[in-house]
């Protein structure tokens, strides 16, 4: 290979890096070609980008991102690497535990998921218990909502109002979280609004911002 040809394959894998949030680093040497052919398929399945990348070129290509810190993934390169990309944080987890079950392996070496890091196969059900953003969403969508069913049924103007601005501010909060200059801005945002009522906060008022607070941290 030309230095030509690596500066192109470091240059796409950094571009590859830039644009994902959800990075998992796994080791799936030693699986035979029916094993590894299965694997693929339930990547494709799960929309889950897989490949076996050379571990210099990865580095190369995590020093070369702007705006994300690798750095503690440095340690888990050595060995064989295969890169693991996805839209949601837990489902490339969730794969390799379902496929563990008549596998050795994938291993998780280490993983970046929105901003944190993973290292260590002892981190996977951790992984797997991360909430995707629809999840999140929902959960917010269903406790928040005006129109959701409380034990006291009633709801008030003002707290229904309230609820639906927690609805909205949580989700693109949530969406935000892939841009991290959004991000500051809507919590920035929301907190003002939640300032702006505190003389009279409420209990569930409390609750909400407590929970966006988790959303965006």
């Amino acid at each position: 290979m030309t230095k030509e040809e690596k500066q192109l394959m470091i240059d796409d894998l950094s571009q590859t890096l830039d644009n994902n949030n959800v990075i998992y680093i796994a080791d799936i040497s030693e699986l035979d070609a029916a094993a590894t052919s299965a694997l693929r398929r339930q990547c494709f399945a799960k929309n889950i980008k897989l490949s076996v990348v050379k571990n210099t070129l990865l580095k190369k290509a995590m020093e070369n991102v702007k705006g994300k810190d690798f750095t503690e993934l440095y340690e888990v390169l050595p060995g064989p690497t295969a890169i693991m990309l996805s839209d949601t944080g837990n489902v490339p987890a969730k794969l390799i535990k379902d496929f563990r079950k008549k596998n050795d392996k994938p291993i998780l070496k280490g993983a970046f998921v929105e901003e944190s890091i993973y290292i260590g196969d002892d981190q996977l059900k951790s992984l797997v218990d991360i909430k995707s953003k629809d999840e999140l969403l929902g959960e917010i969508i269903i406790r928040y909502h005006p129109r959701a069913v409380h034990s006291d049924n009633e709801v008030t103007n003002t707290d229904g109002n309230f609820r639906m601005f927690a609805v909205v501010i949580a989700h693109h909060a949530i969406e935000a979280r892939v841009h991290a200059e959004l991000a500051d801005v809507l919590v920035k945002q929301c907190f003002k609004f939640i300032s702006h009522i505190s003389g009279n906060e409420s209990a569930e008022r409390r609750v909400i911002g407590n929970d966006l607070r988790e959303l965006v941290d």
